[in-house]
């Protein structure tokens, strides 16, 4: 996954470093010098990260699923539905989101955090917003209250088979028609 950004992000760049007058000041239409270049690039790079590297996401079952050192967290291929197409988010540094959801209802936890945000940083709530359109749980303490319900969740249709992994007990239901 990691050399897939890698790849994408690198031709992102030759994409850009193609385009015509990417070098030009944009108000006077004349060449910048070396140092306003390094300067506007070093603005940028620290208000902007691509999405994918800080966005992690985690499926679970119980609230120890929820700690960082949870192995099972991953990373998303694609985050342009958010984010747009560059899939950047401007304005925060050290910015980490994790999205746990429960794995039978789906419910979702937003956790932001960020060492920084700038004035005209992005409304990261309003952006998740648009895309989980029944809600999302913003405060961990309120969303660890639906472990109780996650265990009691009795999935649609018939139970057709049981099997169990270790200690893990599965069980698979027949699709209504």
């Amino acid at each position: 996954m990691d050399s897939f950004n890698s790849k994408k992000r690198a031709a992102q760049e030759d994409f850009l470093d193609s385009a015509p007058n990417k070098k030009k000041n944009r108000t006077q239409g004349s060449p910048i010098n070396e140092s306003q270049e390094e300067n506007e690039e070093e603005n940028e790079d620290k208000d902007v990260v691509f999405a994918n590297d800080v966005i992690f996401l985690r499926f679970i079952s119980n609230p120890v699923d929820m700690l960082d050192s949870n192995p099972l967290s991953f990373k998303p291929e694609f985050t342009n539905q958010i984010f747009g197409e560059e899939e950047e988010i401007h304005g925060y540094e050290d910015l980490k989101i994790t999205i746990n959801f429960l794995q039978s209802q789906f419910y979702a936890n937003i956790d932001v955090s960020y060492s920084k945000k700038n004035d005209d940083a992005d409304n990261l709530h309003e952006l998740f917003g648009k895309v989980f359109k029944g809600g999302y749980y913003k405060e961990k303490q309120e969303f660890e209250k639906l472990f109780s319900k996650e265990k009691e969740f009795k999935p649609f249709g018939k139970n057709i088979k049981n099997f169990q992994i270790e200690d893990i007990h599965y069980e698979v239901q027949e699709k209504y028609s």
